[in-house]
């Protein structure tokens, strides 16, 4: 329950827990490294789809690493856009900087198989 009651019956997570768990740890990563706190991680919910949204207090704008040597790091932001359906960020009037990760929550389709029933619906 990622919104005070059950997810519809046609969603399953399988395995979008582990991708927002990554993101999330990379963004909130990026904020306590590179912003100001106060620092809040919040994920937030439709049923439809996940949103991780980190906020900092820091004036700079998220950077995506260029090319970098192995083991360099950096590449949290790279990672977020790579795992999750869409990555950005945006300022509010109170000083915070939002970066927020979106994540579809796959239809499943009852009988289909569990691979099958992750295949995108449309």
């Amino acid at each position: 329950m990622l919104t005070g009651g059950p997810l519809p019956p046609d969603r399953a997570l399988e395995a979008t827990p582990e991708r927002v768990v990554l993101v999330a740890s990379e963004l909130a990563t990026n904020a306590l490294r590179h912003g100001l706190p106060p620092t809040r991680v919040r994920l937030l919910s439709d049923g439809r789809e996940l949103v991780v949204d980190v906020v900092d207090h820091s004036p700079d704008v998220p950077v995506v690493a260029g090319r970098r040597s192995p083991g360099a790091g950096g590449f949290g932001l790279v990672l977020a856009q790579r795992a999750a359906t869409a990555v950005g960020w945006f300022r509010a009037g109170t000083g915070e900087k939002h970066v927020w990760a979106r994540f579809d929550v796959p239809v499943f389709r009852a009988g289909a198989s569990v691979r099958s029933a992750l295949l995108p619906v449309g």
